[in-house]
């Protein structure tokens, strides 16, 4: 359940979206489509509490980092983002209609041009560390309540080691699965400290949903696993709340995501 915010607090909605091999998976693009609108909607009933004009809240989709895309990330991530407090007040509820109207098309558009590879080896990876290290302190406002959510199934995977970051036993991907094949795993991580690099930085401000984490591997614990240690990377970040949910489907994480937003 979320914490309960200050009903007069302007809310700043990010959704990231992975769009790497997962979107091989059965009906994950229709999925993240639900989640998304699902999410704007929330947003929407926000804005409507601050009758429109009062309302200074920002709504964005952004693309994670992905080495070789064949498509215009930074296009989609602006056509995909509204910003109220950048809007005149007579013409706020006009452009909020507009992105309404435009939304589902967008993703469409974005869907189709991102899930054309038939395999895993048609993908790039995308960074989900190189964000969160570079991007998210920009894209988090200080008196906002920040509601970040995570469209990934969890992977911090890249087809080239060259861009994979390593400090003794913490990486930026999460290729040490590797070495934590036996049921004692967890014990062997904690022994040898395997993780994700941390980040040094605090995100007190935001709440971080991950959602859809889905195993690729046929190991028992391959999703405990996966939701250990994105638990164990982001918390060391402050988040104010920390939520990672496993893979459903698109009914299941549409109530989800109303009931956590």
């Amino acid at each position: 359940m979320a914490i309960s915010q200050n009903q007069n607090q302007h809310k700043n909605y990010i959704v990231l979206l992975d769009l790497s091999d997962r979107l091989l998976n059965p009906k994950q693009a229709d999925i993240d489509k639900a989640v998304i609108i699902t999410s704007f909607e929330k947003f929407e009933q926000h804005v409507k509490q601050h009758f429109y004009i009062k309302s200074a809240a920002r709504f964005s989709v952004v693309i994670l980092p992905q080495p070789g895309a064949k498509y215009d990330i930074a296009s989609y991530n602006n056509s995909l983002s509204i910003d109220l407090s950048m809007i005149k007040t007579s013409h706020k509820r006009k452009a909020l209609d507009a992105y309404a109207k435009n939304l589902s098309n967008t993703l469409d558009k974005l869907y189709a041009e991102a899930g054309q590879g038939k395999r895993s080896s048609d993908y790039q990876g995308v960074d989900i560390w190189k964000y969160f290290y570079n991007q998210l302190s920009y894209e988090l406002l200080p008196e906002y309540d920040n509601q970040l959510l995570v469209l990934t199934d969890g992977y911090f995977d890249f087809e080239s080691p060259s861009f994979v970051k390593k400090q003794a036993n913490y990486y930026t991907s999460t290729q040490f699965f590797r070495f934590l094949n036996a049921n004692n795993w967890k014990q062997i991580s904690e022994e040898r400290n395997y993780g994700l690099i941390p980040i040094e930085k605090e995100f007190a401000n935001a709440s971080v949903f991950v959602i859809g984490i889905k195993p690729k591997r046929n190991d028992l614990y391959e999703q405990e696993k996966l939701i250990y240690f994105w638990n164990k990377w982001v918390g060391s970040m402050d988040f104010n709340q920390v939520l990672c949910v496993p893979t459903a489907s698109e009914m299941q994480l549409v109530q989800r995501i109303k009931r956590i937003l």
